[in-house]
This record gives C-alpha cells, sequence and structure tokens, in this order.
C-alpha cells in the first residue's frame, strides 16, 4: 500500500493550503514515508470533515492498513540503517 500511495500523492489535488506546502518532492525513502504520512493524515481529515465518513465507512481501515504497511517500511528501513 505505501508504494501505491506513494505513486498517487503527487497526482491527488490538495484543498488545504499547509497539507500541499508539506508535500514536496523527495527522494530518499524516508522523506517519502513522512510524505505518505502527510497525506493520509489530510485524507483521514477530508474523510471525517466533508461527510464523507457516512458515505465511505471503510476508509479508517483502509487508511489503518496503510499506516500499519509505512510501520513495516520503517522497520525495514532501521535493520538496514
Amino acid at each position: 500500500m505505501f508504494a501505491y500511495v506513494d505513486a498517487v500523492v503527487v497526482d491527488t489535488p490538495i484543498c488545504d493550503h499547509n497539507t500541499y506546502k508539506k508535500l514536496k518532492i523527495v527522494e530518499n525513502i524516508s522523506e517519502r514515508l513522512e510524505r505518505v504520512q502527510i497525506f493520509v493524515d489530510y485524507l483521514d481529515q477530508q474523510w471525517l470533515s466533508n461527510g464523507a465518513h457516512e458515505l465511505f465507512s471503510d476508509w479508517k481501515g483502509i487508511s489503518d492498513d496503510i499506516r500499519q504497511d509505512c510501520e513495516e517500511v520503517q522497520k525495514r528501513l532501521s535493520r538496514i540503517y
């Protein structure tokens, strides 16, 4: 999931200016992990704030899965570095 979200983050319109500024082009894996986490936080906020949680009740599980996958990637990185 991490790889997919990392790929789509650059193509997703971001309506919040503060979040948009944080989602910069990055190169190393640690920065990519951080960017994905910022992006998922943004999607969580959008899901809750615009009533989407009433229509798409499964987003919380997807968000949790992405975060768990990011944790696994982070664990692998910490073993390498």
